[in-house]
C-alpha cells in the first residue's frame, strides 16, 4: 500500500513539474515573440499569478497568461519581503563568487569568521576611511577582500594608480 501511495505521489509531482516547465516555455515564447532581440536567461514561477523573468540581466515580472510584462519591485505584503531585492542579492553574490582569488587584494585575520568584499577606488574618500579601519576589522576576525574598481573608468588617472597598487 505504501508503495502505491509513493508511486502515485511521484507521478503527481512529475506531472506538476512538467506543467510548470510548459508554462515557463509558453511564457518564454510569448516574450520572445514580442521582443525577439532580448535574451531571456531565466524564468521562475513566483506564485499562481506571476513569473519572474530575467531579460538581459534585468528583472521583470510577467503575468502567467503572458499578457503583461512588468518592471519594478515586487514585495510580498504578508512577509514584507522584497522578491526583487532577493533576486538582485543572488545576482550580486553570483558575480562576487565568480571572481577568482588572484583578482583580490586580501587581508586575512588569524581566524576568519566573516568575509567582507569591498569594491574600492583610491580616489574615493569613503574607501580611504574604510581602509583605515582594516586593523579593527582584522581584530574582529573579518577577512577583507578588495576588488580594485575605478569609478571613473579605465581612462582616468585613478585607474593608473589602481594598476600600480596591484603591481
Amino acid at each position: 500500500m505504501k508503495s502505491i501511495i509513493f508511486i502515485a505521489s511521484a507521478i503527481f509531482l512529475m506531472s506538476c513539474a512538467k506543467e510548470v516547465q510548459k508554462d515557463q516555455e509558453d511564457l518564454k515564447k510569448i516574450v520572445s515573440d514580442a521582443y525577439p532581440e532580448v535574451s531571456i536567461s531565466n524564468i521562475k514561477k513566483i506564485d499562481s499569478n506571476f513569473h519572474e523573468v530575467i531579460i538581459n540581466n534585468q528583472i521583470y515580472y510577467a503575468t502567467n497568461d503572458g499578457k503583461y510584462l512588468i518592471i519594478g519591485n515586487v514585495i510580498n505584503l504578508s512577509t514584507r519581503e522584497s522578491i526583487t531585492e532577493n533576486t538582485k542579492m543572488k545576482q550580486r553574490l553570483s558575480i562576487i563568487e565568480s571572481i577568482e582569488n588572484e583578482n583580490f587584494l586580501i587581508y586575512k585575520p588569524v581566524q576568519t569568521d566573516h568575509i567582507l568584499t569591498i569594491f574600492t577606488d583610491t580616489s574615493c574618500p569613503y574607501c580611504q576611511k574604510l581602509h583605515n579601519e582594516i586593523p579593527k576589522l582584522l581584530e574582529n576576525n573579518i577577512q577583507i577582500r578588495y576588488v580594485l574598481f575605478s569609478r571613473n573608468g579605465n581612462e582616468a588617472d585613478v585607474y593608473d594608480q589602481l594598476v600600480s597598487a596591484w603591481c
